[in-house]
């Protein structure tokens, strides 16, 4: 379970940007900030990450409204290094196992790049299957816990209801009406009680579910990580 939650936070570092900020329309943008902007870095970004060459998004026109126009010569060729460096093995690699890998820029002549892109897909579905799973299981439990506080609730209710009922106190006209709600509190139990009774049964379902789905997710992530490895280790040569 250890390496499963680990790989979760796995991410092939690409290059951080000083232009991600602006680039992700959280911050108002100045003049000044269009006029500092390395258009060469916006376009590696672009196609580091597979993204389609555009220089026509809000953060250009902006830019473009403040009278900064953006440099479509160092874009281009950012975007063209970028696109360079994310059409390799370890480039496409690194993207499909997070997300779909897009082929459009790459050159694959031998099918290298299509294979990785389906491993890449291969292992999200297994990642989102296990994931569903453990969630559904998790769900259960946490339904559960939540109908006996539901229990708890209407058993002190109902202590404080037969309590007034028993008190010499109380209006005889008002007993029938404490009587009805006891009733009603104790048919409330009854129904949480048989929606646990069903939710231990979806649990066995789920438990079963996920021993099926948690092989072939180690299996995956297993094999993901020497892969991943393995690139790295072809990417320094």
């Amino acid at each position: 379970m250890r390496e499963r939650k680990a790989y979760r936070a796995l991410r092939m570092a690409l290059p951080i940007l000083g232009t991600a900020a602006l680039l992700s329309g959280c911050v108002s943008i100045t003049p000044e900030q269009c006029e500092s902007v390395n258009w060469a870095d916006v376009g590696y970004e672009a196609g580091v990450t597979a993204e389609p060459f555009n220089l026509n998004s809000s953060f250009e026109q902006t830019c473009a409204e403040l009278g900064v126009l953006p440099n479509e010569a160092a874009y281009r060729s950012g975007y063209d290094q970028g696109a360079a460096d994310y059409c390799t093995p370890l480039g496409v690699f690194s993207k499909a196992v997070e997300r779909n890998a897009p082929l459009g820029l790459c050159n694959d002549p031998t099918g290298e790049l299509a294979e990785l892109a389906a491993i890449g897909e291969s292992h999200r579905v297994a990642v989102s299957r296990f994931e569903a799973a453990e969630d559904h299981l998790e769900s259960l439990h946490s339904d559960i816990r939540g109908y006996r506080r539901k229990i708890d609730k209407r058993r002190a209710e109902i202590t404080d209801l037969q309590a007034q009922l028993d008190d010499p106190a109380t209006p005889d006209a008002a007993k029938p009406e404490i009587r009805h709600a006891i009733e009603k509190f104790r048919d409330k139990i009854d129904r949480n009680r048989r929606r646990i009774r069903d939710a231990r049964e979806n649990i066995l379902e789920a438990e079963s579910d996920l021993r099926v789905v948690t092989p072939l997710f180690d299996d995956s992530v297993s094999f993901v990580e020497t892969t991943l490895r393995s690139l790295e280790r072809e990417a320094r040569r």
